[in-house]
């Protein structure tokens, strides 16, 4: 062969495997995109005329609650089944050590350890507002009282006149969460007995508050979250960009803050200071989120959304 020939022969072999190794980078063009995380986009898995009123990860499954007294479960939290067990609403579902807790109608308050037996603890109807490792704290009938077996309550405090709907432990303190407007905003503890009321000066009802692991988030009735080390000292956080509709729950995953609320808002923060709006694809307004670890839940009226 001529010097020139084994030339170019080297050459057109030297392109072709620059050729290969170029296209060895390259992504395949059948390769699907990465799925986006939980939370950014949002299907609706279920519809219909019930209208649900809570919603908690339990015992390896997603279970929902219901003004007709329906108990929804999934494990998935795309599959559901209906299960009748009262006759009237179930509210106020809380997780407690290994069982839940929940208020049914007029008929007190039961616990569960799988979401279908119900055993009626108190004739009392008692929202579960938080637990400590020992203590869980309670409100129902203008009284805030304790117990550390769900079954015998002592009353710490006279609230008539305030709608405490929500609370969390940091391991040092309570902080209670007041939906009256005309009341003081917060009720904080450090042993479950003394309270102490403090008035966040917000000027609306709170309803749903969070503990990180390092500091407290709340949430408010026109769209607002406030955040604070202590319980005691609390900075706004979100007005603007999460609009007017009421924030109805607040929860920390270990990673990341999600709120739900009115006009169907979602709004999702990796740290509580920068909150990003996600579509949810209905206008209801949303009442509960829960989170497996892998995927979201959401609640409302008629309706059952999971991400992903």
């Amino acid at each position: 062969m001529h010097r020139s020939q084994k030339v170019l022969v080297v050459l057109l072999a030297s392109c072709a495997a620059c050729l290969t190794l170029s296209c060895g980078k390259d992504k395949s063009p059948t390769e699907p995109d990465p799925a986006p995380p939980p939370g950014v986009v949002w299907v609706e898995r279920w519809s219909g005329t019930d209208i649900l009123l809570d919603v908690v990860w339990f015992d390896s499954k997603f279970i929902a609650v219901s003004e007709r007294g329906n108990v929804y479960t999934s494990p998935d939290g795309i599959a559901w089944t209906v299960t009748n067990v009262h006759s009237s609403n179930i509210d106020d579902l809380s997780v407690v050590d290994s069982q839940m807790i929940a208020v049914f109608g007029l008929s007190g308050t039961h616990t569960s350890p799988d979401g279908f037996t119900w055993t009626q603890v108190s004739t009392q109807s008692l929202r579960a507002l938080c637990t400590s490792d020992t203590l869980c704290v309670a409100f129902g009938g203008g009284k805030l009282l304790t117990s550390t077996d769900l079954i015998t309550w002592t009353e710490r405090r006279n609230v008539q006149g305030y709608e405490l709907r929500d609370g969390a432990w940091s391991g040092s303190r309570f902080v209670l969460v007041n939906g009256s407007y005309d009341r003081d905003s917060t009720l904080t503890s450090e042993d479950g007995i003394q309270w102490t009321a403090r008035e966040l000066d917000s000027g609306e009802g709170l309803n749903s508050i969070t503990w990180t692991g390092t500091r407290f988030f709340t949430s408010g009735s026109f769209g607002l979250t406030y955040a604070s080390s202590d319980g005691i000292t609390w900075t706004e956080k979100a007005r603007g960009n999460v609009g007017d509709p009421s924030v109805v729950e607040i929860l920390w995953t270990g990673t990341q803050l999600i709120a739900v609320g009115g006009s169907g808002l979602i709004v999702i923060s990796d740290d509580g200071d920068t909150w990003t709006i996600r579509p949810s694809g209905t206008s209801k307004p949303l009442q509960s989120v829960a989170w497996s670890g892998e995927r979201f839940v959401v609640v409302a009226q008629g309706i059952i959304l999971s991400s992903p």
